[in-house]
């Protein structure tokens, strides 16, 4: 039986994506409270992303609570990738150091 080596890094980074999966939803029903349904069927795209950045609420506690959860998934994204890149090179140094 194989047994994987705990790997730390890896339970952050899945608690990161769960984080964002979070963050998101957080955002997407935010919007759907506003009556904001995105008309395109790929979430979370380049184009998705435009399009929530191009959002505007006319109140100002609206706006505000807006652009905090917008935050939470930039936020969120980053750390995702930050740590995505960071697992890679984990992998990568410790594959070069077996040989």
């Amino acid at each position: 039986m194989l047994r994987m080596k705990h790997c730390a890094t890896c339970d952050v980074r899945e608690d990161a994506a769960n984080m964002q999966l979070e963050a998101r939803q957080q955002l997407k029903a935010f919007l759907l409270r506003h009556g904001r349904i995105y008309p395109c069927k790929t979430a979370w795209s380049r184009m998705h992303l435009r399009w929530i950045a191009d959002r505007r609420f006319g109140q100002s506690a609206d706006q505000l609570a807006f652009a905090e959860y917008q935050h939470a998934v930039e936020d969120t994204q980053a750390r995702v990738e930050r740590l995505s890149g960071a697992l890679g090179h984990s992998a990568l140094v410790n594959r070069s150091h077996r040989w």
